[in-house]
């Protein structure tokens, strides 16, 4: 049967996929680790300063720290978790790729001809991360930032991108709601600071479809402080 109401905008920020990129060590992981009940794919091994729910991932299908493996566990079996955080989505398309590779016996992507090799890579690293999306539980992705140079109408510059492949960064920008870049400041007495961005800049990648966070120029690196400025604008989306 066809729809006969419309849906309504969702009210939690879980209910939104988010991706949080940003330069190494600059807190991500940390700001993550404050959401009560979220389980950490670990593909990078950088959890080892915080107390976390964390499951080790070492290769992309397996029954011994695959992600394939901890995916159906997550969507299909009871626990008490609300989120997955991918730590990094960077280092996990590396196992994705070196999967695709050893499966059809190509040395890189570009082997196949006609760019089959990138459309095997894309499709089965899509594939999982969709069904996350789409399983009722939160989905976070951390990233690593890269800087790339870019030309402008007028001049070339520098921006902030996660730190992907433009193939695979293509497909995950396609199903993200909010995207946050981590920004570092120095201050006059040397102190840094250190904060979030959710609105788009040509020196960044950023946005949110929800446009709860486009209007504040700094986000501070809490949880609970973004979980407070998206409820607060709720009606700043109901209104666009």
């Amino acid at each position: 049967m066809l729809p006969t109401t419309k849906s309504k905008p969702k009210d939690s920020l879980l209910d939104y996929v988010i991706l949080i990129h940003g330069m190494p060590k600059i807190g991500k992981s940390t700001l993550v680790s404050e959401i009560e009940n979220v389980l950490f794919a670990n593909c990078e091994g950088g959890l080892k300063a915080l107390s976390v729910y964390e499951q080790p991932i070492n290769k992309w299908n397996g029954e011994e720290g695959g992600f394939l493996n901890l995916c159906r566990e997550f969507t299909t079996e009871k626990h008490e978790y609300c989120t997955m955080c991918i730590d990094t989505i960077d280092a996990l398309h590396k196992h994705c790729t070196s999967y695709t590779m050893d499966k059809y016996s190509i040395t890189h992507p570009s082997d196949l001809e006609w760019g089959q090799g990138y459309d095997l890579v894309k499709t089965e690293f899509l594939r999982p991360l969709l069904k996350l999306s789409v399983s009722g539980f939160g989905l976070i992705l951390i990233a690593h930032t890269k800087q790339i140079e870019t030309t402008t109408r007028i001049m070339k510059i520098t921006k902030a991108v996660p730190d992907m492949p433009n193939y695979a960064w293509s497909q995950v920008q396609g199903f993200v709601d909010i995207i946050l870049y981590c920004k570092t400041e120095e201050m006059k007495e040397k102190a840094e600071k250190r904060f979030m961005v959710a609105r788009p800049s040509e020196k960044w990648i950023a946005g949110d479809r929800t446009n709860r966070l486009l209007q504040y120029d700094e986000i501070p690196m809490s949880w609970e402080i973004l979980q407070k400025y998206f409820k607060e604008n709720k009606e700043y989306q109901e209104g666009t």
